[in-house]
């Protein structure tokens, strides 16, 4: 089930997990923790980041990740 889909960043791999980083900050100053992250960290070549604040998740791609994983098509087949 998809509220809200994320518009296309056309950034560099840093730069993605640097948002990341801000999404978890920003977050966390409204009192929502991060309870599992995938992509950032750990994978620094990663081109899609998934971070689960349980009622929200948020998916963070690079142009080249969204392709790749056909987010568009997933999205399209709802």
């Amino acid at each position: 089930w998809l509220e809200t889909a994320a518009q296309r960043f056309n950034k560099p791999v840093r730069h993605l997990h640097s948002l990341a980083e801000h999404v978890i900050e920003h977050m966390r100053e409204h009192g929502l923790r991060a309870h599992h992250v995938e992509g950032c960290g750990t994978a620094p070549s990663s081109r899609w980041v998934l971070i689960d604040f349980l009622d929200v998740v948020v998916h963070l791609f690079t142009e080249e990740g969204r392709q790749f994983y056909g987010l568009d098509r997933l999205v399209a087949e709802q």
